[in-house]
């Protein structure tokens, strides 16, 4: 079994700190030099400390190593040119194994824009022979056993000893990745531009060899497809979205009651200008168009599986009907359920722990839906600011602070008409981004995210 190369959070380069399956460690980076060029390539951090590599593929995109985000998951990425950004989705590819470093590829959303250049990706691959030189960047250690090196991003040559499939076999020329470079670039020149060949995966059956996973093969069925649906302007209205830019109408709000579930909507003066849901306004003269209580993902909301709760927990207490998200209780009333709801046995779990559901919803199980969203791991709602726009950013915030206050209450009359007329039970949030695999979705067109209906005409 082969080592990854990335760094033991506890430990940082020091003391074994390589993860190997097989606790054998490899010989330290030889010939590498700073690297200022290739400013695309970022650090991926556990907690504030340098943990793998990864490269920027799109403004909100980074390219890296599946075992980087796997047991042990870096929670932000950072590079002296673009600083710091929170990682808000993680995508495997579908067939990796952490057993193996099989597929070792992931992709991940970023909360905010890296605006810089970004990496061009190899769609053809067949120049990757033996003999063929390939540049290695990462931020890792430059020596065993120490913690030199580390959160500096540095460049060598390697060069392809060996391919198997899609697994590139690298020896030092004079080059070769250390602990913490995982998930960093393999590039290639092709007609004298530098392209993505490979990602760093880990270490050889010996000391003196590095494995890549190549990206040609894994364009259509997994990169490309999350690249479009984090690209500006992709997620059209009512879908699920991740921060304002993804969506057509450039608006991602996040109800109060759903934390981390937010979806494509606009502004508006009345429910007639709402495509969707009914127009929650107070004491401003504009307002946002809303789904109605409960919320895609709020307690109470219809829903798949676990990732399209807010709180992660979909269950059912009857299998005869819909599952919903719900939450944690206990019938010794130690921890209770909100008003309306009953602590019963969750018959989603082996265990069947009880949970908080309406005992009154109906006896049926509603289809899933088809479409496309990305999950949001933590609020879209962020201080996006900075100094010379934090005036603007005042305003904004203090206009959607109001517009939550009145979400938070309950429904308006408005709201409870529009349940009533569309059958409202709560959104069904079973629609969820298809990462990896074939027939990847854009954003574009098909069934709205919450499978809501269309708003009648009046």
């Amino acid at each position: 079994m082969c080592g990854a190369l990335f760094i033991a959070a506890a430990n940082g380069c020091g003391s074994g700190a390589v993860a190997d399956a097989n606790d054998r460690q490899r010989a330290e980076i030889i010939g590498g030099t700073l690297d200022t060029t290739n400013v695309t390539v970022v650090e991926l951090r556990l907690a504030g400390a340098a943990f793998c590599s990864g490269t920027v593929i799109a403004p909100h995109v980074v390219l890296t190593a599946a075992h980087c985000v796997d047991a042990l998951s870096a929670d932000t990425v950072w590079s002296p040119e673009q600083g710091s950004s929170r990682i808000l989705r993680i995508a495997k590819h579908s067939t990796y194994d952490p057993s193996q470093f099989a597929d070792d590829l992931a992709l991940l959303l970023t909360e905010h824009a890296l605006e810089s250049e970004v990496a061009s990706l190899m769609d053809d691959d067949s120049s990757l022979r033996d003999g063929v030189s390939v540049e290695v960047v990462g931020f890792g250690c430059t020596e065993m056993g120490t913690n030199r090196g580390v959160g500096v991003r540095r460049l060598g040559v390697a060069s392809v000893a060996a391919r198997n499939g899609h697994e590139l076999t690298l020896v030092a020329a004079p080059a070769l990745p250390c602990g913490g470079d995982s998930g960093g670039p393999i590039f290639s020149s092709v007609e004298g531009r530098k392209r993505i060949a490979g990602v760093i995966s880990h270490a050889g059956e010996d000391s003196n060899s590095v494995i890549g996973r190549t990206v040609a093969d894994a364009l259509e069925g997994f990169i490309r497809p999350f690249v479009a649906q984090a690209a500006r302007g992709s997620v059209m209205l009512g879908y699920r979205c991740s921060y304002d830019e993804q969506c057509a109408s450039g608006e991602c709000y996040e109800p109060p009651d759903a934390p981390g579930i937010g979806y494509c909507t606009h502004d508006c003066v009345s429910s007639a200008d709402c495509e969707i849901g009914v127009c929650q306004w107070g004491a401003e003269s504009v307002g946002i168009c809303g789904y109605p209580l409960p919320s895609p993902g709020a307690l109470g909301a219809k829903c798949s599986v676990d990732e399209d709760c807010s709180g992660g927990q979909c269950g059912t207490h009857s299998p005869s009907r819909a599952k919903r998200c719900t939450t944690t209780c206990f019938a010794d009333d130690s921890l209770k359920c909100p008003d309306g709801y009953q602590c019963l046995p969750n018959r989603q779990l082996a265990t069947y722990a009880e949970a908080c559901f309406r005992p009154e919803e109906p006896d049926t199980v509603e289809p899933a839906a088809s479409g496309c969203a990305i999950r949001s791991s933590n609020s879209t709602r962020s201080w996006r600011g900075v100094p010379l726009q934090l005036i603007a950013a005042l305003a904004l915030w203090v206009r959607r602070r109001r517009r939550n206050s009145l979400a938070e209450t309950h429904a308006t009359d408005e709201n409870r008409k529009w349940r009533s007329q569309n059958g409202w039970q709560g959104a069904n949030v079973t629609d969820r981004f298809h990462w990896g695999g074939s027939g990847g979705c854009s954003g574009r067109g098909g069934r709205s995210l919450f499978a809501l209906p269309k708003r009648h005409a009046n």
